[in-house]
């Protein structure tokens, strides 16, 4: 994919259990994306998870980068527990 569009979402966790958590979570996104105009990486280091969207087009970037915030904060309530 020839990207336009690029940005990082980057969550520093003091518990480093919770960014593997998320990682873990999140990483079947990257794999399999619904979208052809945009794609993810996610990453690992340490206590970092750092989540990369890469889009065509600034709507499919806008899109994305929604789906990513929403699927967060899905998440939040189970880590809570």
């Amino acid at each position: 994919m020839k990207e336009k569009y690029v940005g990082k979402i980057i969550f520093s966790f003091e518990d480093p259990s919770i960014s593997r958590i998320l990682y873990q979570a999140l990483y079947p996104e990257t794999v399999k994306v619904p979208s052809h105009r945009s794609q993810y990486e996610i990453s690992l280091k340490d206590n970092i998870l750092i989540i990369t969207i890469f889009s065509k087009d600034l709507s499919s970037f806008r899109a994305a980068t929604n789906t990513m915030l929403r699927l967060l904060r899905a998440l939040e309530p189970l880590l809570k527990c």
